[in-house]
């Protein structure tokens, strides 16, 4: 396989794709070089992904804990082949319960500022799942493969937190911690007020306390 990015042609074997391989996905395959992930299309995938056009101009957003593209990947006839990321080493996502709460309300706050970089940019941010999100040192949201470029500013923000905060009630806060179905729902149903997650968060932090006696205390 023939890549090129930017101005460095990549002459890759097979051996090669082997020992950078990383994941993948429906869109392609994820490789890392250096402290770059490579994120390859697979020219057999339906699934809708960014156009070129779309790629450049995310990449020319400054965010730092929601990864966009760097670099634009082009094969050896100059097609457009994927797009270059940050590459993040990951921990565990269950060491989270045991990240002091304001640390974790710090990192949710830098999150929500690339959120409303995003947002002021007119980009719909989509697909919160947990596998794109990332503790590495520090909570990164990756794979920006949905995102998608709209002219409905007031819907994207209160959509683009509303998605956010429900993908951290349902899926990101509850992870490794015990919670019942009615606790879950007593949680959501408090966010849908006007207070920012964050914001309550900060609100109820102390430094001995983690995220799991967080969640037990609100949710009493």
């Amino acid at each position: 396989m023939i890549l090129r990015i930017g101005d460095k042609i990549l002459e890759l074997t097979d051996d090669d794709l082997e020992y950078m391989y990383v994941d993948e996905g429906m869109e392609g395959t994820i490789y890392r070089l250096g402290d770059m992930a490579l994120k390859v299309y697979d020219r057999f995938s339906n699934k809708a992904r960014l156009e070129e056009d779309e790629a450049l101009k995310l990449s020319e957003i400054d965010t730092d804990r929601i990864l966009l593209p760097r670099e634009l990947i082009y094969d050896e006839d100059d097609n457009f082949k994927g797009y270059t990321t940050k590459f993040l080493t990951s921990y565990n996502f269950k060491n989270l319960g045991r990240m002091p709460i304001k640390e974790f309300s710090n990192e949710i706050g830098l999150i929500y500022k690339d959120i409303n970089t995003l947002t002021n940019h007119n980009v719909d941010v989509d697909d919160y799942t947990l596998s794109n999100i990332i503790l590495s040192d520090g909570l990164y949201l990756v794979d920006p493969g949905s995102y998608m470029f709209v002219n409905e500013e007031r819907f994207l923000l209160s959509d683009n937190r509303y998605r956010f905060n429900h993908f951290l009630i349902d899926s990101v806060i509850p992870y490794g911690v015990k919670m019942t179905k009615k606790e879950i729902k007593n949680l959501r149903n408090y966010f849908d007020a006007s207070e920012d997650l964050v914001d309550y968060i900060n609100y109820e932090a102390d430094k001995k306390d983690t995220v799991k006696s967080f969640v037990k205390r609100i949710t009493r």
